[in-house]
């Protein structure tokens, strides 16, 4: 009897056992190249100025349309965010869940020196981080925080462009430490291809020693004029390697080559940057224009969207699309790189 009863009680422990085993089993799986150059168009209005060229003229022309666009919002009421608020639990959830942005074309981080002018941020679809050299507040004119949202951490603002805006958004940034402030616009541009999603602001006077030794040098070398600087950009895109021009005035800027649809009002086309070059205060773009009618076209310079202090056609007659000639290359002065000023 006893027997019985123990080999019964052995069974039963083997069966448990058997079916830990399982249950543990189971959790474990689980153009011609001419040198022709178009008109130069600039402002304000002033009678038109011959340029002692062959082919190239410059032509003022008026900037009223483009004041509009870019005329800052008036600061009203200000929600000011400091780098020890309290931010709302939403925020602070999304703070803590925070992932780095992705690097754009430009790793490196973008470097700005404040010299009492406003600094100027582009902002697009993408997160952007402006670092301070010291911990910041930051003041919201009233009613833009439906159009940018806007987070400090520390040294660091965070800013995101939530809707399209061609206004620019005027915010005050306040040292904590030094007690100064410094202005500061957020340019609502479609897109930052090509720019660091990083930007370092320093103070005059206070830039790192290697950066201080590039300005020196950008100081002490010959600075070009908007007429020289896109005839250096011509010259780089269509002579030959060995006749390509040299300056020490001049360095070349890296950007993105992504197409852009819609440069020209009233005409299909479709634009590509190819190179940009900088002196001084400076930005020249070479843009490819490609026609996409499919008949020819005039481009018209009057036609251009964007913000440019001058710009210069290869070729302004160019083929129906499919052509051997249906595109040309345009070249756009700004005092911003590309997409600041698109």
């Amino acid at each position: 009897m006893n027997g019985r009863l123990f080999s019964t009680i052995g069974v039963l422990l083997v069966s448990q056992l058997s079916a830990a085993d399982l249950v543990h089993a189971q959790s474990a799986t689980g153009i011609p190249p001419t040198l022709e150059l178009g008109e130069v168009r600039t402002q304000p209005v002033e009678p038109n100025a011959a340029i002692n060229a062959s082919s190239s003229q410059v032509v003022r022309s008026s900037g009223s349309d483009l004041a509009s666009e870019s005329r800052p919002s008036i600061p009203g009421p200000e929600k000011r965010a400091g780098a020890n608020s309290n931010p709302a639990p939403r925020k602070a959830k999304e703070a803590r869940q925070r992932q780095v942005p992705e690097r754009s074309v430009n790793a490196k981080p973008e470097r700005i020196e404040f010299k009492r002018h406003p600094l100027k941020i582009s902002l697009g679809n993408t997160e952007r981080l402006v670092t301070f050299p010291n911990p910041v507040a930051v003041s919201l004119p009233s009613g833009a925080e439906a159009d940018v949202d806007m987070q400090i951490i520390g040294r660091t603002a965070y800013f995101t462009m939530l809707a399209p805006r061609s206004a620019p958004i005027r915010v005050l940034v306040d040292d904590l430490v030094t007690g100064q402030t410094i202005p500061m616009d957020l340019l609502g541009v479609g897109a930052v291809d090509g720019l660091s999603s990083e930007v370092e602001v320093h103070y005059e006077d206070q830039l790192p020693a290697d950066q201080q030794q590039v300005d020196r040098a950008e100081e002490q070398s010959p600075v070009l004029d908007m007429v020289q600087l896109t005839r250096y950009a011509a010259q780089t895109v269509y002579a030959p390697r060995r006749l390509k021009p040299l300056s020490d005035g001049v360095r070349s800027i890296p950007m993105d080559s992504k197409s852009i649809e819609g440069l020209f009002r009233g005409v299909r086309t479709r634009s590509r940057p190819i190179g940009q070059w900088r002196s001084g205060d400076l930005y020249v773009t070479a843009v490819q224009v490609v026609n996409l009618e499919g008949r020819s076209v005039s481009l018209d310079l009057e036609q251009i969207r964007g913000r440019w202090i001058a710009a210069a056609l290869q070729h302004h007659h160019v083929l129906a699309s499919g052509s051997d000639y249906d595109s040309t290359t345009l070249y756009l002065v700004c005092g911003q790189s590309f997409h600041s000023c698109r």
